[in-house]
Formats: C-alpha cells, structure tokens, sequence
C-alpha cells in the first residue's frame, strides 16, 4: 500500500485546525496538529510531514520566523494560511521561506488544490534526482519530463519558449548548468533545487543567452502555464534565483537591464 503523504497543521485557532483536519483527511492526507507553539520549528520537524500549512499568528514566534528555523535544516514545503492579506505579506512570506500564500478567509477546495500542486512539484524533484543516478538524462523520459515541465502554448509572448521533444535536459551557460529534469542549478560539484517557478523563469533566461528577455514576455509564459504571478513577485522569484546562484559561488550571473528586463 501507497504511503499517505502527512501534512502538518501548524494553527492556534482550534476550530479551523479541527475543519481542516477534518477535511483532508477525507482526501486521504495523513493529518497531525501542532498545539503547543513553545518550541514550533523543532515540533514540526519531529512530525516528518511531507508538507506544513502554517498560520502566520501563532503563539510566541510568529510563523514566518517558524519557517525560518525549518528551514535552517530542511526544505519541505511550507504553504502559509494566514489573516494577513496585502502584497507586502505575501512578498514576506515567499521571501522567508514559502513555497506558496493562501490569504483567509478561503475556499476549502483551492486550498486543496494548492496543496496538492506543491507535493507534485516536490515529488517530480524527487523523481528527476532518481532518474540522474540511475539513467542516462538524455533518454525519452527525461525529455518527456522537460516537455511536462516547462510546456506552454506561447501564444502572449513575442519569443518562443514551448520546448519540443527535441528540447535539452542540461543547458550550460558560463559554467552553470540548468538541470531541467531534475529541477536544479549546479556549478562544480554543487547544486541548488529550484522551485518550479524559479525553473521556468531560467529557462526562458537559458533559452537567449546574452539577450535582454523582457518581464513582460516571462510574465506571458508563466500566464500561459497558469502560473499567476505578478510583476513584484517576478522580483521576488528574480533574488532567490540570484541567492541561490551566490551559495554556487555565482555573482553577476542575471544582469537586470532596467526598464527593459533580464539577461544572462
């Protein structure tokens, strides 16, 4: 039998912990509650959970400051559900550790299908790093996978991204390779795991080396993969990729050219 996948509540209000108990356990998530917030990061880390939903206002060290610490040691993923519903909170929460920002009051069923799109993102990591020890990344698989990726129909934007069955797994530019089937940045015998957002806005970057790729056409490529993100969230995503680069040992790798966009 399948393992359930554990998804952790972290949230002081019994009545909505109770709810969303509740409620995906009836999906078939394995559910567990955190209700004493004294020592929340190292609790939730003990739970092994396969993903945290996390209430920025709890008790003691706020949430945001929780993941934080989680993340010190490890990456799983984090989607805050708070009160707190204006862009400066959400910027904060993606910007310190978030994987994604559902605002209360919501819908039960978008909730759902958020969490259930962040555990397929992390398992297709799991997959793409399986797959480069134990196969070559040049097979039809990989490929398949770079196509599920990063497909997109290409109608908004003025330059062509779709990728076809022809598309590379690696892309290599100054020494730092794009690992697309495996979703990672690498540099030597280093790598960094990128987020699926973040994989996307490289490849269209790794697709025009030494071009100035606009804002708006990556914006139109994420739009046209139901990626709904807006121009300040774009920065955002732009500075962890930059961060991510900087832990390779990578600087001045992404050149913003103001007003106009980004080029590698």
């Amino acid at each position: 039998m399948d393992r359930k996948e554990k998804i952790l509540i972290v949230e002081d209000e019994e009545n909505i912990r109770e709810e969303l108990r509740e409620y995906l356990s009836g999906f078939g998530y394995e559910v567990s509650v955190l209700t004493d917030f004294s020592d929340a990061a190292e609790s939730a880390l003990r739970e092994h959970p396969d993903l945290i939903l996390m209430d920025v206002n709890i008790p003691g060290m706020n949430g945001i400051a929780v993941c934080e610490r989680i993340r010190k040691s490890s990456q799983v993923p984090v989607i805050f559900v708070t009160a707190n519903d204006t862009p400066v909170d959400e910027l904060e929460c993606i910007m310190r550790g978030g994987d994604d920002y559902v605002a209360k009051p919501y819908r039960l069923p978008i909730l759902t299908a958020r969490i259930a799109a962040v555990l397929r993102r992390m398992s297709g990591k799991t997959q793409g790093r399986v797959q480069e020890t134990t196969a070559d990344v040049t097979t039809d698989a990989a490929a398949e996978r770079v196509q599920a990726v990063l497909s997109s129909p290409g109608k908004k934007s003025g330059r062509a991204f779709a990728p076809s069955s022809r598309s590379p797994v690696r892309m290599e530019h100054r020494g730092v390779i794009l690992d697309i089937a495996a979703a990672q940045l690498a540099k030597g015998d280093r790598k960094r795991e990128l987020t699926k957002n973040e994989l996307k806005i490289l490849y269209c970057l790794y697709q025009h080396p030494g071009e100035i790729v606009s804002r708006m056409d990556i914006l139109d490529y994420l739009w046209d993969n139901e990626v709904f993100i807006d121009d300040n969230t774009l920065s955002v995503h732009i500075t962890r990729i930059r961060n991510k680069l900087k832990e390779l040992g990578v600087t001045d790798f992404i050149e913003t050219k103001r007003g106009m966009g980004y080029r590698i």
